[in-house]
């Protein structure tokens, strides 16, 4: 049994653990570290909490009696690795909202050796159904379930200076409706329509997609500063050095939320 006040389970904690058959994890957890669970061979029941979001690599690796699991919703990333050789597990119901998938992250007993009569639940569309097609994993694919899937290069952008193009895909959507870019605070990253994302004020905001007949996706954007600094006694802030690459630079306004007052000698 685990603490409720627990919140994280770092790497590796429970690698290894021969014995452990049950585990039921706090629902205040919402971090969990790769490896987790790696080589637990006689686990079998694990109850995961809602709040993570990522199945870390070969969390599950070698986890040989795990029959099945719950994948929570909030779930959006399943690492490399991270159920390879349960080869007990004959099926997985893999949330719509999984938009990243590792290599050999389903089932696989090694590289290039599949686990027999292994099937993929999954939504149509997704990046899971993908997964299954490019590795000829057998799947179900509810194509009921509306999804939307934005992609670009990174999720790190220099205030200022940098901008972010994404792109959305629509699956499962009526023909008739429409889709507004939105920012959820535009002081530190506005977007416009066409799916460019540009940083203003150092910070994290997410930019989300919303169609008219009422569905949403969204991704979360850092904007950081190239600049160093030093906050003055008034709380406002003194530039002090520059570390990037932009040659046409533009100084913003707010560093950390505080108000850029001063430029100082660069060291």
């Amino acid at each position: 049994t685990l603490p409720e006040n627990m919140t994280t389970i770092e790497d590796d904690v429970f690698k290894g653990c021969s014995s452990l058959k049950s585990i039921d994890i706090p629902d205040g957890v919402y971090k969990l570290g790769s490896g987790v669970f790696k080589g637990c061979t006689s686990l079998e029941s694990v109850t995961l909490p809602s709040r993570i979001s990522a199945i870390g690599s070969s969390m599950f690796e070698n986890c040989s009696f795990l029959k099945s699991i719950k994948i929570p919703e909030n779930v959006n990333s399943i690492g490399d690795r991270a159920f390879m050789v349960c080869n007990t597990m004959k099926e997985i119901d893999v949330p719509k909202d999984v938009s990243s998938v590792g290599e050999y992250a389903f089932g696989y007993i090694k590289a290039g050796m599949k686990i027999p009569d292994f099937k993929l639940k999954c939504v149509s569309g997704t990046s899971v159904e993908k997964y299954a097609k490019n590795n000829g994993i057998e799947y179900e694919a509810d194509n009921t379930i509306p999804v939307i899937e934005i992609t670009g290069d990174k999720h790190e952008i220099e205030s200022g200076v940098d901008e972010l193009a994404f792109k959305v895909s629509f699956y499962n959507m009526p023909d008739d409706f429409t889709y507004t870019w939105v920012s959820d605070d535009p002081e530190v990253a506005t977007v416009t329509q066409d799916g460019v994302v540009t940083g203003d004020e150092f910070g994290s905001t997410y930019i989300r997609v919303v169609t008219s007949n009422g569905y949403e996706g969204e991704f979360e954007v850092s904007v950081i500063s190239s600049f160093g600094y030093k906050t003055n006694r008034d709380s406002t802030i003194t530039i002090t050095d520059y570390f990037g690459h932009y040659e046409n630079l533009v100084v913003p306004s707010k560093i950390d939320g505080k108000t850029v007052s001063a430029i100082g000698e660069f060291g």
